[in-house]
């Protein structure tokens, strides 16, 4: 399907059915598997799940690269830098306008993948809008339904302070647990390393 976006320009949709969003799809799931096998029936210890955890994660964040840059194309964002952090981090993304870089948080992992794609284009917008004002929001409307994300309905994520329809929300309680557990599975391994 071909859509076009304000300016005029031609694209293909990409939606959660593309290449990027099936590897979403397949790391998400892989997560949730991991975070819920009981080590003691599975035959694995629990280093060898730590170490697939650890290989998940390099892989979501190499998929979150190559998502942000499509994304940075398609509605002409200028990005000199982007990376997904492990530090702490207390926002699922930050946007540094001046130095052009966008950071994305490792625990997105956890969440379904679009919340993650959502989370992406809030970055994104602030580089065209650097304060969270109506433009900013309708901006961000415009972005999600140019690439085929509708509006989400669940739990507001609490650091995203819930103030706008448009925030990113998870879809039931058991996506907010599984973002609060993978968050502490996370937290030990950086304060280890």
């Amino acid at each position: 399907m071909v859509q076009e976006i304000p300016d005029g320009t031609n694209i293909s949709e990409i939606s959660p059915s593309d290449a990027v969003g099936k590897k979403f799809e397949a790391i998400h799931s892989e997560w949730l598997r991991l975070m819920n096998l009981d080590i003691a029936d599975s035959g694995i210890s629990d280093m060898e799940v730590a170490e697939q955890m650890g290989a998940l994660c390099d892989t979501f964040a190499e998929t979150v690269i190559n998502q942000t840059k499509i994304y940075a194309d398609i509605f002409k964002a200028k990005i000199d830098e982007i990376n997904v952090v492990r530090r702490r981090m207390n926002a699922l993304g930050m946007c540094y306008i001046k130095e052009k870089r966008i950071d994305i948080n490792v625990r997105n992992i956890a969440l379904p993948p679009v919340c993650v794609r959502k989370t992406i284009l809030h970055e994104i917008c602030h580089l065209f809008i650097p304060n969270h004002n109506l433009d900013f929001h309708r901006k961000l409307e415009e972005m999600c339904h140019t690439m085929g994300l509708i509006r989400e309905c669940g739990y507001v994520i609490p650091e995203l302070g819930g103030i706008s329809r448009y925030s990113v929300v998870l879809a039931d309680e058991n996506d907010w647990n599984n973002y609060e557990n993978s968050s502490a599975i996370i937290s030990s391994w950086i304060s280890k390393a």
